[in-house]
């Protein structure tokens, strides 16, 4: 089964972040831990120029943490809350 890309770019992440989490252990500075939030992302631009943008905004809401990542926006697949 193939994976969407939201889904493989939050595997890299995650991979990524099991590396730093790894090396802060192995260099004593502690156990170093990520969660994985939710946001909207407005992007703005004019209707007679698509390819230039006007700005984006990131909206962070529930007091400016984001909301859980339980589905995956792209495909829909549950993803594990677990936190690396």
């Amino acid at each position: 089964m193939t994976r969407c890309t939201f889904c493989e770019r939050l595997d890299e992440w995650r991979e990524i972040h099991k590396q730093s989490r790894q090396e802060a252990r192995e260099t004593g500075r502690g156990d170093y831990r990520h969660e994985y939030k939710v946001a909207l992302v407005i992007r703005s631009w004019y209707a007679d120029r698509p390819k230039r943008r006007a700005g984006r905004t990131v909206d962070f809401r529930n007091q400016g943490i984001g909301f859980v990542l339980n589905y995956c926006p792209e495909c829909g697949r549950y993803l594990r809350r677990r936190r690396s």
